[in-house]
């Protein structure tokens, strides 16, 4: 039975830390876009622009990688790293594909700078991680 949960516990852990980034992404562009249109920023300004595709996007990268920490069963800083580094590398593939093979018209500059963000989340984490004397894996 332990063999079971175990395995449970490592099958459950990249959905649902998939899932908890996405949530956390849904909620802070809802609070985000609420708070912004409430002080009356304009949807279509730079300024919300450049907070829908920066700080919701950074959340997400970081709180996947966290959410890896905290629901691995063991070895969390090698899980954290692992998925810091797929979650890198399905982030440039498409990034890269689309720099390279789409002209300059068809180019969504707020979209790859949605996924640069993400990816720099992806990376604080790691290093935040691998460098914090505050142990992000314990309780």
């Amino acid at each position: 039975m332990d063999k079971l949960k175990l395995f449970s516990r490592w099958a459950v852990m990249m959905p649902a830390a998939i899932l908890i980034a996405w949530l956390t992404f849904i909620i802070s562009q809802a609070v985000g876009s609420f708070i912004l249109s409430m002080i009356g920023v304009d949807s279509t300004s730079f300024l919300f622009l450049a907070y829908k595709h920066s700080m919701p996007h950074i959340l997400m990268g970081g709180v996947f990688v966290a959410s890896v920490i905290k629901l691995a069963p063991s070895h969390k800083n090698i899980a954290a790293y692992v998925c810091s580094f797929l979650a890198i590398l399905l982030g440039l593939i498409p990034l890269v594909l689309a720099v390279i093979f789409a002209d300059n018209s068809a180019l969504n500059f707020w979209g790859i700078a949605g996924m640069v963000f993400e990816l720099t989340g992806v990376v604080l984490m790691a290093y935040a991680v691998r460098s914090s004397s505050y142990d992000l894996r314990e309780g």
